[in-house]
């Protein structure tokens, strides 16, 4: 089961016209395999223009999304090659947007090193990233999305606090 959530933060407020949805797996044994298996029942546009955003993990998701959808996507301090973040990554974490408590496994980062596409259509993406990121390594992700529109500040920190300036370019 996936649980959509309409995204609450007071910059995307204003933009009325568009529905931005954060999707997290409620309850699974491997979060992105449920995402992807669910995938064709959470979204349905009818032909509607979209454009994905992720931020951390959920930069990946909308990796893996995007060249599964040939869809652009804006990737905001995306971690890059998840898997290999094995001592940041297993173990209970508290979801930040629901408070509820997720545990990775193992075999979750396998299912994440599976997913994760071979190449990327540069064309797609625009990468959002700040040299200041305490959790990921933000040259990792200029060196993954080589070749796209990048933005990469000077600064900040994991939370990418300049987001909100750029709303207008995202949507």
């Amino acid at each position: 089961e996936v649980r959509p959530e309409i995204f609450t933060l007071a910059p995307i407020a204003e933009y009325r016209h568009r529905l931005v949805v954060d999707l997290y797996p409620a309850q699974s044994d491997d979060p992105l395999l449920a995402l992807l298996e669910t995938e064709a029942t959470l979204v349905n546009l009818d032909g509607a223009p979209f454009v994905l955003v992720g931020s951390s993990l959920g930069g990946f998701y909308a990796e893996v999304m995007a060249e599964r959808w040939q869809a652009p996507a804006v990737l905001v301090n995306p971690a890059v090659h998840p898997w290999r973040h094995a001592g940041l990554l297993v173990g209970k974490h508290t979801h930040y947007h629901s408070g509820e408590e997720v545990e990775v496994t193992p075999a979750h980062l396998a299912t994440l090193a599976e997913a994760e596409p071979a190449r990327i259509t540069p064309a797609l993406y625009w990468l959002l990233a700040c040299t200041g990121d305490e959790v990921l390594d933000w040259q990792a992700a200029a060196s993954r999305f080589a070749g796209c529109r990048q933005t990469v500040r000077e600064g900040g920190d994991h939370g990418f606090p300049w987001f909100a300036d750029y709303l207008d370019d995202i949507v």
